[in-house]
């Protein structure tokens, strides 16, 4: 199964943009909805 080799990268990938996302969050003073 494929999906099952894609699924910890997808994981990798999403904690990745969550913390991408957190730090920016951080340097705007919290501007985001997030």
């Amino acid at each position: 199964m494929l999906i099952q080799h894609f699924i910890p990268y997808l994981i990798v990938f999403l904690l990745n943009t969550f913390n991408i996302v957190a730090e920016v969050e951080d340097h705007t003073g919290g501007s985001f909805a997030f």
